[in-house]
């Protein structure tokens, strides 16, 4: 896979860490969190989060010198004790898929060859749209350029391009990774999950934050007073800013 759009954000379920912590584990992050297109825990059929619920402020899962998964780097509160809301059927699928695509890890003998994916993507195209790789484009949403680009050019699909063929095929993730096809039967143009899907649309973008500049040049001009000096690092952790 091309690792564009694999980053994760920064998220975290707190029922799950809540659990943790009463059953007297170690809360831990889980791998399925470390995925791009996860927004979502399937076990619990909540968001994800991203903000800490003692201090408000976002990016604190492990944006820090010191880490203890499930506390927050900026204030130190458990990241356990907040709420998340219900998830979105899609996006209980995309986490159902990932979860069991990273279970199935131990299973799979080798990376697939070149001439797999190709074989993968002509079969999905044939069986889709009749072998018209540019509706085959239009329905991931996607330019026709970039499928073109996968067959003539051997360019791989992202992670949330291999989501939205298997959400149209009604196949696993697993299935179309592995290029498992053989007992495939396609069933025309219908998407065959009674679901909407939007995995390439990338979503809007989220509203730039707006810092009162003035209040933290004065908050600067304070820290630079101080009897032990501090880093760029921990100045930009207390004014809750970007280094």
């Amino acid at each position: 896979l091309p690792p564009r759009g694999l980053a994760p954000r920064n998220l975290w379920c707190p029922h799950c860490l809540r659990e943790d912590k009463e059953a007297g584990r170690s809360p831990y992050f889980r791998l399925a969190w470390e995925v791009g297109p996860v927004k979502a825990c399937h076990q619990h059929k909540s968001k994800l989060v991203d903000t800490c619920p003692h201090c408000g402020q976002r990016h604190v899962r492990h944006h820090g010198g010191v880490v203890v998964p499930g506390w927050c780097t900026r204030c130190g509160g458990f990241l356990g004790e907040g709420e998340s809301a219900a998830a979105e059927p899609h996006d209980l699928w995309v986490a159902r898929q990932v979860e069991d695509w990273i279970a199935n890890q131990s299973n799979q003998m080798a990376v697939l060859d070149a001439d797999t994916v190709l074989i993968t993507l002509n079969t999905l195209i044939v069986g889709l749209d009749g072998g018209q790789y540019t509706r085959f484009a239009k329905r991931l949403g996607l330019a026709k350029s970039v499928v073109h680009g996968w067959l003539r050019k051997g360019g791989l699909p992202s992670l949330d391009a291999y989501l939205a063929m298997a959400g149209h095929a009604g196949l696993s993730l697993n299935h179309v990774l592995r290029g498992d096809l053989a007992d495939w039967e396609p069933h025309g143009t219908e998407v065959q999950l009674g679901i909407e899907f939007d995995l390439l649309a990338g979503g809007k973008r989220e509203t730039p934050r707006q810092h009162d500049w003035g209040a933290i040049r004065g908050e600067l001009e304070r820290l630079l007073k101080l009897p032990e000096p501090i880093s760029v690092a921990e100045a930009g952790r207390r004014l809750g800013i970007d280094d």
